[in-house]
């Protein structure tokens, strides 16, 4: 996915997400989400027991991801 294009996916979205929200958008899991969270590849914070990610943080954290074609993945 392109910067330009990751960008205009949140534009309309508010600063503040719950990974509910971010799955939605991104066709995730929400367990996948967490899963980040956990490992620390996406920053949050907690209102009570409720967690929520910046917009920006989400954002940065897919340019970062690398993303693996598994067409092109060499046979075992």
């Amino acid at each position: 996915m392109k910067f330009a294009d990751l960008h205009s996916l949140f534009e309309a979205s508010p600063e503040v997400l719950t990974p509910g929200e971010v799955s939605r958008l991104i066709r995730a899991s929400e367990s996948h989400l967490y899963r980040l969270i956990s490992e620390g590849r996406l920053p949050c914070f907690r209102i009570g027991v409720h967690y929520r990610v910046l917009k920006r943080d989400v954002v940065r954290c897919l340019e970062e991801e690398t993303y693996i074609d598994h067409r092109t993945r060499p046979p075992p």
